[in-house]
């Protein structure tokens, strides 16, 4: 089963192979167990050599990446030139696209009236 309509979508077996994967790593035997009976993971084709260590937290951390770029896009192309702004991962994982891109503005904002201040005062003080 797909998850998404789209050509990069995740199977729910594959991530299903990536949770386990992830329970055993982290030392959650008995969880991993019974997760792998109750999913089914044992009769993947999925071979665990073809999997990294590592690759459900690798696999989440870019997507929260992608998540903090796709936040910082311009959409008024009014300053192609702006400043990247750091997102916590906090609010990567609890806030929408629009409060994201939202916190990104207010952000800039806060930046360009504390770049005007510096400014100002360099200028005050050369006269």
């Amino acid at each position: 089963r797909r998850l998404g309509g789209a050509a990069m979508a995740i199977t729910s077996e594959e991530l299903n192979y990536l949770v386990f994967r992830y329970l055993q790593e982290s030392g959650f035997q008995h969880t991993a167990f019974c997760f792998c009976s109750e999913s089914g993971v044992a009769k993947t084709r999925i071979s665990s050599d073809d999997v990294p260590p590592g690759a459900l937290v690798s696999f989440l951390q870019k997507g929260l990446q992608y998540l903090e770029l796709e936040a910082n896009l311009n959409d008024d192309k009014d300053d192609p030139e702006a400043d990247f702004s750091l997102l916590s991962a906090h609010d990567l994982i609890t806030k929408d696209m629009e409060q994201l891109k939202m916190a990104v503005r207010e952000r800039r904002e806060r930046a360009e009236k504390d770049k005007a201040r510096e400014e100002a005062k360099r200028k005050a003080g050369e006269a």
